[in-house]
């Protein structure tokens, strides 16, 4: 086994269990930091675990807002979490998270303030570590500021590749987008056949750049054509291929 995965193999371990204990431990979210930052020695668990703080937080509950000033890095320990902006006239969802995911970082590191809100789609564990710690670490250790830049940059890219998704493709093309975007991140559920996350038609048609009208009648049509299935919240991707094919043909057709 090569070490890449060695390393992706110990923090999906710590990462189960870190959600199958009810009471979460600072010692277990420290020890998931340390391998995904590569810190030895042990010491920096202990360093770690001493300023962590772990809340619990509600559905629909907001872990942050817009224009506030970033304290702490956000660790997502189990639930998950959405980046909003809003306006008068709708809300945009700009990233969601799940558990092993790190969030709100950003702001911090361009010395602004937070530019959206961060908001729970479902009862959600997250710990937070002072950025002044982080700071500290990054000083110390190069990997941890080589785990951000790496961070940022496909972070960057993602935005790129969605902004490209959300002007060019039809509203059709956006929609199937997201939902292989929601299958890639969030997996499928417990039945193992629904997507792993469970959000309404409006929040999918601000992922997707449009109405909760268009969402649901886009959606409707690909349930009629036997591409997806839908059980009230639930949707699950019945013939991911030709979705994926269908993607395809759009990105080959000559602009």
């Amino acid at each position: 086994m090569s070490h890449k995965n060695k390393h992706f193999e110990n923090l999906n371990k710590l990462l189960s269990a870190m959600y199958q204990h009810t009471h979460t431990t600072t010692k277990q979210v420290a020890a998931f930091l340390c391998n995904l930052w590569k810190l030895t020695p042990s010491s920096y668990v202990d360093l770690i675990s001493s300023q962590l703080e772990i809340r619990h937080y509600k559905r629909r509950e907001q872990v942050y807002q817009y224009d506030e000033e970033p304290n702490h890095l956000n660790i997502v320990v189990e639930g998950q979490v959405m980046i909003h902006r809003d306006s008068t006239k709708q809300m945009r969802i700009l990233a969601l998270y799940c558990s092993g995911d790190l969030f709100g970082y950003r702001a911090h590191f361009t010395s602004g303030r937070y530019y959206s809100n961060a908001t729970c789609i479902t009862s959600s564990v997250i710990a937070h570590l002072p950025f002044s710690l982080v700071d500290r670490l990054m000083r110390e250790r190069v990997g941890v500021g080589a785990y951000f830049t790496r961070q940022l940059s496909h972070l960057l890219a993602i935005s790129d590749t969605r902004s490209e998704v959300l002007t060019q493709l039809p509203l059709r093309g956006r929609l199937i987008q997201s939902l292989l975007y929601l299958d890639g991140k969030f997996g499928t559920d417990a039945d193992g056949h629904s997507l792993g996350i469970q959000i309404t038609r409006a929040e999918l048609g601000e992922l997707s750049n449009m109405t909760t009208s268009n969402a649901i009648r886009t959606l409707s049509q690909l349930a009629s054509e036997g591409l997806v299935k839908t059980e009230g919240k639930k949707i699950m991707l019945v013939d991911k291929e030709a979705l994926k094919n269908e993607i395809s043909s759009h990105a080959d057709t000559p602009k």
